[in-house]
């Protein structure tokens, strides 16, 4: 290991943007950035509307074939994954996929983009409108960057840890914004039938191979409900969701995805922004009450369900909402 003294600078990469995140795996680093066009695009000079990499030769751009437009493009955002080697920053390859979020998760083999809409639909005289996520996985196990396909879900995802990859399976929980209605008209009277509104939660597990949606439970949470946080753990999940301050923390059984079970604690004051698995059928989450105070507090598996254990409240006091900042 070198002193402090002899530390000195090896390599150099710039990319133009903004930093997003990173993930060092297996020698090769994962630089994701965010890409805003301005508003000086000339389309006879592709600098000025795709990102740009210099490696130590000049700034240059992806071809072509490495920008990818989702389904649905709602901005002029570009996330742009750069696949570097660790120790070198040998540039082996670089993605743009324009209009996606900040939302990403990368497992041992894939990046996980995701990228959000407003939809509306009609069919057989029901019309239906919300937010529906497509979720693009990016393979970075060969020397390049692969775009794998995508999926359609209905809802939105609150973070990163509302997706999980295990055996070939990515499962996903979203927050549901889905509303339908029925148009009617008599002698009388034009009118509209509210069929369904409301939030609730949903979730989706998903073939990496196929990135088709193979099993799902649709609206789970009571109506009126969005996802406060979500902790998967082999084939358990767990989900807090939450109306104004109180909240059900829902357990999942993945076990066989035939037959998708869970329980829940019901009402509880406040509401959990992070779980963490503490083993033997405990959980700990880190939240709310109060809308002013801190609460820490153990939730106990039982039989026909979940039940708050103990908790622990901080009158006054904010929370970190990122599980890494809780040291346990």
């Amino acid at each position: 290991m070198r002193s402090p003294e002899s530390i000195f600078e090896q390599s150099r990469i710039s990319v133009t943007g903004n930093y997003t995140s990173s993930r060092l795996v297996e020698g090769t680093l994962l630089l994701v950035g965010e890409y805003v066009l301005g508003g000086s695009v000339k389309y006879d000079k592709p600098e000025t509307f795709l990102p740009l990499v210099n490696t130590g030769e000049g700034f240059d751009y992806p071809s072509m074939d490495n920008v990818i437009c989702p389904d649905t493009v709602t901005n002029r955002r570009y996330t742009v994954i750069n696949k570097l080697d660790a120790k070198t920053l040998a540039l082996s390859d670089t993605l743009a996929v324009l209009s996606c979020s900040d939302i990403l998760y990368v497992s041992d083999n894939s990046i996980y983009l995701t990228s959000s809409a407003y939809e509306s639909t009609t069919l057989n005289g029901i019309s239906s409108s919300g937010t529906v996520t497509e979720i693009m996985r990016i393979s970075y196990d060969t020397e390049t960057l692969v775009n794998r396909g995508s999926v359609r879900l209905d809802g939105y995802l609150k973070d990163q840890y509302s997706m999980d990859e295990l055996d070939g399976k990515l499962r996903v929980v979203t927050t549901s914004t889905r509303s339908s209605y029925r148009e009617y008209s008599n002698e009388l009277t034009t009118g509209i039938v509210s069929l369904e509104s409301g939030t609730s939660a949903n979730l989706f597990v998903v073939d990496v191979e196929s990135m088709q949606s193979v099993a799902s439970v649709l609206r789970f949470a009571p109506k009126g409900e969005t996802v406060r946080s979500v902790r998967f753990d082999g084939n358990a999940a767990y989900v807090c969701t939450a109306v104004q301050i109180t909240d059900p923390v829902f357990f999942f059984d993945l076990s066989d995805l035939g037959n998708i079970t869970y329980k829940d604690t019901g009402t509880i004051e406040g509401y959990s922004t992070s779980l963490v698995n503490l083993k033997d059928g405990f959980l700990l989450g880190f939240g709310v009450v109060n809308w002013s105070d801190a609460k820490i507090e153990v939730y106990r598996e039982t039989e026909d369900g979940v039940e708050s254990f103990s908790d622990y409240t901080v009158r006054s006091a904010d929370i970190s909402h990122d599980h890494k900042a809780h040291y346990i």
